[in-house]
């Protein structure tokens, strides 16, 4: 069986920050670099689910 999960604890940070790292286009890290912000404009009529 093949590891997909290298560290347990780390699986949100680093799948944040491959994310970001895939779509630098759309999203980047804030200064603080805990928070992820986006670039692109969203239109006013949707709602995005987190």
């Amino acid at each position: 069986m093949k590891k997909i999960i290298n560290e347990p604890s780390n699986f949100v940070e680093e799948s944040i920050e491959g994310l970001v790292k895939s779509h630098p286009d759309i999203y980047s890290f804030a200064q603080d670099n805990k928070r992820v912000i986006t670039r692109a404009k969203k239109s006013s009529n949707k709602v995005g689910i987190v």
